[in-house]
């Protein structure tokens, strides 16, 4: 029976957190079938575990490494999943390096939708049939993904642009997936308490609105628009022109950019000591000046142009980093630079979020092991930042500090820019090429102009603060009179604590009412009333009283143990 009640619950329990059943049985499946059945079982996601048990993967599964076969679920789940995975691949702070590497290698290319479709999605979208609004369509994509696919077009002006439209469905297809894993999220919360300290359903929560923003292409377009002006100065880096004519939700109209992709760069004959310096330049720009920086600058979405120019492409996903949050990451790279752990150390520890208390001088020497492991005695050209940051990353992980995500991503984006220069830019050093900015922004930090900038933002925060100061007090005071302030106070019952001060209190009590009879005793000796042996008979009886109810509370003292274990001050 209660088997039954267990399977009844869990049905319930699935029903109420999961619109779409029919997606988790599937979802339940995939996974079962490459591995992970025991997890399954574990996160008691189905009310028959039968089902999950009957799914086996099969042998050559089996041998792959847990990674890999991780991977190979995400990849058959679907675009939600696979987005997920390659936001995961940024976070060695979360999962291990193999897990990042593994999921590193995700894409999302799939079968191509019929032009048909694509072209419905652009008359719903833009109002008007492809035909009436451009002079000419490749109905051949140029690439397919699974949120999106790429066509070739001419605008009646002339202009060769590019169509990035949306997959047809795809948003019901994210939500769907967005509520079973918000119900995971909960699942593994509830079901492997170890894993709290990931703090699952708020990554799941961070995932939700990146994967919204960016299916949204009024983002892409407003992003790539900034980034042309950003990066304008730079001389040799291009961004291709938006066409807002065109642009929707579902569609993103771009300038068609002709090159060679960086990594055949070499084999046709460019410079690459040349455009390393302007990458370098172009990515210190982003990750330390404007605070608006490429999320995925791999070699594919780098595009060698006439002239060598770089064009750069694709900024759905991109990170955005306060001027306080800059200056911490400038702190972090200069102290590599300078082999300063103590300001490494210092800098993680106030960025991080704090789960429990942190024992910050152990915190500090495990950074001073990792500098020693990774920097000391080492050139600039021989440090790996890259591997440095990742082990760092582990350690607040060990020390239960969570990095917040903006973090994580800076730091993938400046370890994707080295594995880029490692490897088809060895000419160059990406940690010397970024010292003149790191160097002019920490003058910057300390400049006068800045420090009187901050000084003044400082007085206005008092001013504001003390001319609210009078106002919090009186309504303060107007909730004490009200009743209206509470202080809610969490105590931890232990029945022992309470035993025992239950057993003070009484002897507390007895010794009041014991000190009353002797008082009354004491204070009746001089009342005229009968007195045979020239005591006052009510004298008497409160003395005997006395004495009676004093040895009951010395003989209840000794039952209890209360001159071993009840008195203050004993254990």
């Amino acid at each position: 029976m209660p088997i039954v009640q267990n399977v009844v619950k869990t049905g319930a329990q699935v029903a109420g957190a999961v619109r779409d059943l029919g997606r988790l049985r599937e979802i339940v499946q995939i996974l079962g079938a490459h591995g992970f059945g025991f997890l399954l079982e574990q996160l008691n996601l189905l009310p028959d575990v039968s089902i999950i048990r009957r799914i086996k993967p099969s042998a050559t599964v089996e041998e792959l490494p847990l990674p890999v076969r991780a991977a190979n679920a995400i990849e058959a789940l679907g675009p939600t999943f696979i987005k997920l995975g390659q936001v995961l691949s940024t976070r060695p702070d979360l999962i291990p390096m193999a897990w990042c590497r593994a999921f590193e290698s995700l894409q999302d290319n799939v079968q191509p939708v019929p032009y048909e479709a694509i072209a419905a999605q652009i008359e719903a979208s833009l109002g008007d049939r492809p035909e009436a609004l451009f002079e000419f369509i490749d109905e051949a994509p140029l690439a397919a993904a699974s949120m999106a696919q790429v066509h070739r077009a001419r605008l009646p002006s002339g202009e060769e642009v590019v169509l990035k439209v949306q997959r047809p469905g795809i948003g019901r297809v994210i939500e769907t997936d967005l509520d079973i894993l918000k119900f995971l999220a909960r699942r593994v919360e509830g079901q492997l308490p170890d894993l709290a300290i990931l703090n699952i359903s708020g990554i799941i929560k961070d995932f939700e609105k990146s994967i919204m923003e960016e299916s949204d292409f009024t983002g892409e377009a407003a992003n790539t628009e900034r980034f042309a002006r950003n990066l304008a100065p730079i001389e040799g880096i291009y961004v291709p022109r938006v066409y807002r004519r065109y642009c929707s939700r579902e569609v993103l109209c771009m300038e068609y950019l002709k090159g060679v992709k960086m990594r055949q760069a070499r084999d046709e004959g460019f410079d690459m000591e040349r455009l390393g310096k302007i990458y370098f330049e172009g990515a210190a720009r982003m990750l330390f000046v404007d605070g608006l920086f490429h999320g995925d600058l791999h070699p594919g979405n780098v595009l060698v142009m006439e002239g060598h120019r770089l064009g750069l492409i694709d900024f759905g996903m991109a990170g955005f980093l306060t001027e306080e949050m800059r200056d911490n990451v400038c702190a972090v790279l200069f102290g590599i630079s300078q082999n300063d752990f103590r300001t490494v150390a210092r800098v993680m520890f106030e960025v991080g979020i704090k789960n429990t208390t942190i024992n910050y001088p152990q915190f500090e020497i495990e950074v001073l092991e990792l500098m020693q492991r990774h920097v000391v005695g080492r050139s600039m050209g021989e440090v790996q930042v890259g591997a440095f940051l990742t082990d760092l990353l582990q350690g607040c992980l060990r020390h239960n500090i969570s990095v917040p995500s903006n973090y994580t991503m800076l730091f993938k984006a400046i370890m994707t820019t080295e594995g880029l220069a490692k490897d088809l830019l060895p000419e160059l050093d990406p940690l010397e090429e970024f010292r003149p900015v790191l160097e002019k922004a920490v003058r910057q930090r300390f400049s006068q102009d800045r420090l009187k900038r901050d000084m003044a933002m400082h007085v206005m925060n008092a001013d504001y603060f003390l001319r609210r100061l009078p106002i919090i007090g009186s309504q303060v005071a107007a909730d004490y009179e009200t009743g209206r302030l509470k202080v809610p106070i969490y105590q931890t019952r232990d029945p022992e604590l309470e035993r025992r001060a239950d057993l003070r209190a009484n002897r507390v009590g007895g010794a009041v009412v014991l000190s009353a009879f002797f008082l009354g005793s004491v204070w009746s000796l001089g009342m005229p009333q009968w007195k045979p042996f020239e005591i006052p008979v009510v004298s008497v009886m409160l003395f005997l009283m006395t004495g009676l109810f004093g040895g009951w509370l010395l003989l209840g003292a000794i039952r209890s143990g209360g001159f071993s274990s009840g008195w203050p001050g004993r254990s």
